[in-house]
C-alpha cells in the first residue's frame, strides 16, 4: 500500500509517497532527511493526523548563522510541540511554554526560532539543538559549550542567555531576541561605508576581548554570527563552537579544524595541535572587516581551495578592490590578516582601540604591513639580481687583475 506522509519537520513540511511493504523500514524525508513518522503497517489516518498536528507551511526566511547544512532540523514530537486552537488564523506551535513564531535559520547543529515566552511576556531567540540519534553526542557537546560560555558573560555586545534546558528529547537555549538582521543579510554586493564598518568591527572586537578575558575563544566569527539591532549596534551570537578551558568533549579536541573556511586563520586551517588562541578570532574579525570594505572575503571558492589560499597566499589589498578604502583603515585590516599571529595586534582590545583612534581622525598605530609572503616574494628576485651583479663584477675585477699583472706587451 502506498500512502502519503508529510514531514514532521517544522521547517520542511514536504509530502512523500511511501510504500508499506511490511519490512518496518525507517523512512526519511528526501528534502531534509528527518525521520518520517511511518514504519511498517502504520495506518494512513494515524500518520496524516500526527503530521497534521506538528506541521506548518514552510517559510522562506533568510538563514541566520547557517553553517552549511540544512538537513538536520529537529524531528519534532507530539509531546514537545502542540498545536492548540488557531490564533489569528495561524497555528501556534510550542516548545514547553514557549510559543514558536518564526523560523530564523537552520545550521549544522541547531535550528533558530523567534519565540514568545507568555509567562514573562517577552520575545526570545530559541535555539533548538538537533538530536538525531547518530549525532546526539556531538550536538550535546556544542550545547554544553554554548550554555557554559554564555552563562559566564555579561557584555552589551554579547547576546545574553535567559534559559537553557531540555524538553522531551530536545535541548534548547533561550536568549534575548534582537530586533534586526544579521550582518550577512545587511551586506550586499557593494561595500559598506568605511566609518560604519570600522564602528561595527570595533564593537565586536571589544566583545571578543571581553570573552578572551574569560578564557573563551569564539572560533566562528563571521557576518552571520553578528546581529545588527534597530539602531545599527552590533551583537555577537552563536558560541556553539567556542573553546573554553576545562570543557571536556570532542569540541575541545586539539588539532580539529573548527569554524567556517573563509574566516579561518592560517594556523587554524593548518589543523595543528595548538589550543585555540584569541589571535584566531582577531584574524576572523579581520576577514569580516575586509568583506565589509571590499564586498567579498579575501579568498573564496571550494573550502579546500580557501584553506590552501589562506595558508599560501596573501589577500589582494582592499584598496586594489575598492579604491575608496582609506589607507589607515586598510593598514588596520591587513594587520589583522597577518599570516603569523605575532604580527597581528596584541589583543582584540588593541584592535578596537586602533579602530577608535582612526574614527577620531588620528593616525592608526598599524603600519602598512608587508607579510612574510610579500617580503619573500620581493627579496627572492632581488637576491637573484644581486648575485648576477656580483658575478659580473667579479669577472671584471679578475680581468683587471690579469691585465695589471701581465703588463704592456
Amino acid at each position: 500500500m502506498v500512502i502519503q506522509v508529510r514531514c514532521p519537520n517544522l521547517a520542511c513540511g514536504q509530502t512523500s509517497r511511501l510504500s508499506d511493504d511490511g519490512l518496518n523500514r525507517v523512512f526519511r524525508c528526501p528534502g531534509c532527511r528527518t525521520k518520517l513518522p511511518f514504519a511498517g503497517s502504520l495506518a494512513l489516518t494515524q500518520t496524516t493526523e500526527a503530521s497534521r498536528r506538528v506541521t506548518q507551511p514552510r517559510q522562506e526566511v533568510p538563514s541566520a548563522g547557517s553553517l552549511g547544512r540544512d538537513s538536520s532540523t529537529p524531528e519534532w514530537q507530539d509531546t514537545i510541540l502542540e498545536a492548540p486552537e488557531a490564533v489569528d488564523s495561524e497555528q501556534t506551535f510550542r516548545l514547553g511554554r514557549l510559543q514558536l513564531r518564526d523560523r530564523l535559520g537552520s545550521g549544522t547543529f541547531a535550528t533558530i526560532y523567534h519565540a514568545f515566552d507568555p509567562l514573562l511576556e517577552r520575545d526570545v531567540t530559541l535555539k533548538v539543538y538537533h538530536t538525531a540519534e547518530e549525532e546526539c553526542s556531538k550536538d550535546l557537546d556544542h550545547f554544553s559549550s554554548e550554555v557554559k560560555a554564555l552563562a559566564r558573560m555579561r557584555h552589551p555586545q554579547i547576546v545574553p542567555i535567559y534559559d537553557a534546558g531540555r524538553e522531551g528529547e530536545y535541548h534548547y537555549i533561550a536568549m534575548a531576541f534582537i530586533e534586526g538582521r544579521t550582518l550577512a543579510e545587511a551586506v550586499s554586493d557593494k561595500p559598506f561605508d568605511s566609518r560604519n564598518s570600522a564602528r561595527i568591527i570595533s564593537e565586536i572586537a571589544e566583545a571578543l576581548a571581553y570573552a578572551h578575558g574569560l578564557g573563551i575563544v569564539h572560533r566562528d566569527v563571521k557576518p552571520s554570527n553578528i546581529v545588527l539591532d534597530a539602531r545599527g549596534v552590533a551583537h555577537l551570537i552563536d558560541f556553539g563552537l567556542a573553546y573554553r578551558p576545562g570543557l571536556v568533549g570532542e569540541i575541545n579536541r586539539a588539532g580539529a579544524i573548527r569554524g567556517t573556511p573563509a574566516y579561518l586563520a592560517p594556523e587554524q586551517a593548518r589543523g595543528n595541535d595548538d589550543l585555540p588562541q584569541p589571535s584566531n578570532d582577531q584574524y576572523s574579525l579581520g576577514v569580516v572587516l575586509y568583506e565589509l570594505l571590499c564586498g567579498r572575503p579575501p579568498f573564496s571558492g571550494p573550502p579546500l581551495l580557501v584553506l590552501v589560499s589562506a595558508l599560501q597566499h596573501d589577500p589582494p589589498r582592499p584598496r586594489d578592490l575598492n579604491p575608496g578604502v582609506p589607507p589607515g583603515l586598510e593598514a588596520i585590516c591587513l594587520k589583522t590578516l597577518a599570516k603569523r599571529p605575532e604580527d597581528r595586534y596584541p589583543s582584540c582590545q588593541s584592535l578596537a582601540e586602533d579602530l577608535q583612534r582612526w574614527l577620531r581622525g588620528e593616525p592608526p598605530l598599524a603600519n602598512q604591513p608587508r607579510s612574510r609572503g610579500w617580503a619573500v616574494g620581493w627579496l627572492k628576485p632581488m637576491r637573484q639580481f644581486a648575485a648576477t651583479i656580483l658575478a659580473v663584477l667579479t669577472v671584471i675585477l679578475l680581468n683587471l687583475l690579469v691585465c695589471l699583472h701581465s703588463g704592456p706587451i
